[in-house]
């Protein structure tokens, strides 16, 4: 997979989340960590779009679950899909067995 970069957005957060952040991006430079004023989603999205240098977004949000191998697979995608512009993944389920 290619480089890949991950923007922390932590909009205001009243936990350590900040702090968490810190700590991940002290352990992997391509980790940067924004703290912004809590502006509820759309603020720290649109906080996250302007920092992205990449040519691709994908938004986890903190209630997300993804496997390993999420963004490989969703660039595989891309790559595979010729003159496909716009990727989305609205919803992910896991069901027990």
């Amino acid at each position: 997979m290619e480089t890949f970069e991950l923007i922390l957005v932590d909009d205001g957060s009243p936990d350590r989340c900040g702090e968490i952040c810190e700590e991940y991006a002290a352990i992997d430079p391509r980790i940067r960590v924004i703290h912004r004023k809590n502006g509820g989603l759309s603020a720290a999205r649109n906080t996250g779009i302007d920092a992205a240098r990449g040519d691709y977004l994908s938004f986890i949000d903190s209630d997300d679950y993804i496997l390993p191998g999420y963004l490989s697979s969703l660039y595989a995608l891309l790559q595979s899909a010729e003159g496909c512009k716009v990727s989305q993944v609205n919803h992910y389920v896991v069901r027990g067995s």
